[in-house]
């Protein structure tokens, strides 16, 4: 495992690595969390691609997605750090409107990564700024969803357009999967706009592309007006 110390144990579904310095017990290694594709697996990948994920979370409160028993079992939200989170892992404490306090957890190193893979958690929903400034995003995300019959293809075909307009504005986009036939489009900004903002370039970006192709839809409407159209 890249990055990893191992200590074998005689039960081949949990071992102990050193990762950083940080000890850490791996555990029900066999179990699947895809049809052939085990959580030592899972953990694999991220060890190997930690440098390339590493900085897209640093700074960013992360709410955990927990897969216990595989994407085909039940999956579940968290934002509160669980008890059982290791004194080295960093949280962020952050007062929510309710006035509830919540304990983040910020993912910036590989043994984080890593302690996080072990509890599979699959994926990593985070904020769209980072702690040194929250209030404005450094990050704008368009979130392109077909409904049916559009496709998965129809989702990119809208994709490549609107990576054109951004172009067009002398901005630089990437795109990633979302759900089963999603996709997100990530706008890097400088950290100087509010939310309302960006929501707002968003908004105006979408009802363009939704003037110039007819099959995009740029704000919510009833079910059946949705129906082969790409929501942005």
């Amino acid at each position: 495992m890249s990055g990893c110390t191992a200590k074998q144990s005689t039960d081949t579904s949990e071992r102990w690595v050193e990762v950083e310095g940080r000890r850490l017990k791996l555990t029900r290694l066999e179990k699947q969390l895809w049809p052939g594709i085990t959580k030592a697996e899972l953990i694999k990948y991220y060890a190997e691609m930690s440098d390339f994920i590493l900085p897209y979370l640093r700074s960013r409160p992360m709410t955990l997605h927990l897969y216990p028993d595989g994407i085909e079992g039940k999956h579940f939200f968290r934002k509160e750090a669980p008890e059982f989170t290791p004194d080295w892992v960093r949280r962020f404490p952050y007062r929510a409107e309710d006035g509830k306090l919540i304990n983040y957890i910020l993912c910036g190193d590989r043994p984080t990564l890593i302690w996080l893979a072990n509890l599979a958690n699959i994926e990593f929903p985070i904020t769209l700024s980072r702690i040194e400034d929250l209030e404005h995003p450094d990050l704008v995300v368009f979130d392109l969803d077909p409904f049916q019959p559009a496709t998965f293809r129809d989702a990119c075909m809208v994709a490549l357009v609107l990576r054109d307009g951004l172009r067009q504005l002398g901005l630089q986009s990437w795109v990633k999967t979302s759900g089963a036939t999603g996709l997100h489009v990530l706008v890097p900004v400088a950290p100087k706009y509010t939310f309302q903002q960006t929501r707002e370039f968003v908004r105006r970006l979408g009802k363009m592309l939704e003037s110039l192709m007819p099959e995009v839809l740029a704000e919510f409407r009833p079910v059946e007006e949705r129906k082969g159209r790409v929501l942005i």
